[in-house]
C-alpha cells in the first residue's frame, strides 16, 4: 500500500472518513495520540497464515523475516508464538 510513513499518512487521509461530496465536510478524523514513543513499547501481532486465503511461501518468509527483525535486541522486543 505504501513505501513510507508519509505515504501511509496520505493514504489514511484519503480513505478515512466519509466522502465530502456525499456526506459534507463537517467530519473530522481525530485519532488519539500514540501511547508509546518507541517501538519497544508496543505489542506487535504478526500473522503469517490465513485460514481463508493461503499465504505464499515467499510472502510468509518475508513476514517471518520482519518478525525476526522486530525480535532483535535493538528493538527491545521478543516474539512469542500465538496460541493455535
Amino acid at each position: 500500500m505504501a513505501r513510507s510513513a508519509a505515504d501511509l499518512s496520505l493514504l489514511l487521509d484519503t480513505i478515512a472518513g466519509p466522502d465530502p461530496l456525499d456526506a459534507g465536510t463537517g467530519y473530522k478524523l481525530a485519532l488519539p495520540p500514540p501511547r508509546h514513543t518507541e517501538l519497544k513499547g508496543f505489542r506487535v501481532l504478526v500473522i503469517d497464515t490465513d485460514p481463508v486465503m493461503p499465504t505464499d511461501k515467499v510472502v510468509r518468509g518475508t513476514i517471518n523475516a520482519l518478525a525476526s527483525n522486530l525480535e532483535r535486541p535493538v528493538s527491545g522486543r521478543s516474539c512469542e508464538p500465538a496460541a493455535a
